[in-house]
């Protein structure tokens, strides 16, 4: 090959090449049949339309479209953003999405509370959002008063095979009142749990909530209030069990607690396979 290179003045790798090839015709150029598929006008629209909802990172949205768009690759989603002008979140999007923030310790909740409608009524939305792993604990109910905050809490603390340090909450009802102590505020102190008030919605948690909050009534059908617990149930195990996250390095918020439990135990009371199956949703 190398007598070949130096008398024809090529590259020895262009003598390998074409000493593998059963002719002398020039292959054509460009991207081989059936190896890369164009986005349809349909899966270009789904993707548009996730993406706006959802304001997730590229990657986070590539792990989670690719179960409906198998053959969506990082670059075509890219480019695909791109000729949407979506393909650059807002500087205040990272901060809401935690860039360059530092992880927070194993055993961080964040807890808020929402509505929704169903056909039968009103009903209250109290979700747990654990800070490492994004785990989601969710409880739903009819009311949303500070019996039902500490209900709440107190269950999840019961239950919960995480060591829960400490719970972040708005310096509002149903978590705190001026003047006394609320329900709330003992379960955390007979549990030993910190309580941090912020004084505003945290721009990184309360945006991964307003997210959750969207997806959730966005996947669900107001029929009725048994229909609705058990969308609800099943759109909660999915986003535990299933949806990879970039912050994760592409592990599913379950999988991330599992591996924290085989390397670090000291930070659960107990193995957290069977609890987190039955504590992710609750229905009072």
């Amino acid at each position: 090959m190398r007598i070949l290179a130096k008398r024809y003045g090529i590259n020895p790798k262009t003598v390998a090449k074409w000493k593998k090839r059963e002719s002398a015709d020039d292959l054509p150029h460009g991207p081989k049949p059936g190896r890369h598929r164009k986005l349809t006008a349909e899966e270009e629209g789904m993707i548009v339309q996730f993406r706006e909802h959802t304001l997730l990172p590229l990657d986070d949205c590539l792990y989670a479209l690719q179960a409906h768009i198998p053959h969506l690759s990082r670059s075509s989603l890219h480019r695909c953003l791109q000729r949407h002008g979506i393909n650059r979140l807002a500087e205040a999007s990272d901060v809401r999405m935690g860039v360059g923030q530092e992880t927070p310790p194993l055993g961080d909740l964040h807890i808020d509370t929402s509505q929704v409608r169903s056909n039968d009524g009103s009903h209250c939305l109290f979700n747990a959002i654990e800070q490492s792993s994004k785990f989601v604990f969710v409880q739903m109910g009819t009311r949303g008063k500070a019996a039902d905050a500490a209900g709440f809490l107190a269950a999840l603390a019961e239950r919960s095979p995480l060591r829960i340090e400490r719970v972040f909450t708005v310096d509002a009802e149903p978590f705190v009142a001026k003047g006394e102590e609320t329900d709330f505020a003992r379960v955390c102190r007979k549990r030993g749990i910190e309580h941090r008030l912020t004084a505003g919605p945290h721009p990184w948690t309360r945006a991964r909530d307003m997210r959750l909050g969207r997806m959730l009534l966005e996947n669900v059908t107001y029929t009725s209030e048994a229909y609705l617990a058990r969308m609800l149930r099943d759109f909660v195990h999915a986003y535990n069990f299933k949806r990879r996250v970039k912050a994760l390095r592409g592990k599913t918020p379950y999988e991330f607690l599992r591996r924290t439990w085989a390397e670090q135990p000291e930070r659960f009371l107990r193995d957290p396979h069977h609890d987190l199956l039955r504590l992710e949703f609750m229905h009072v």
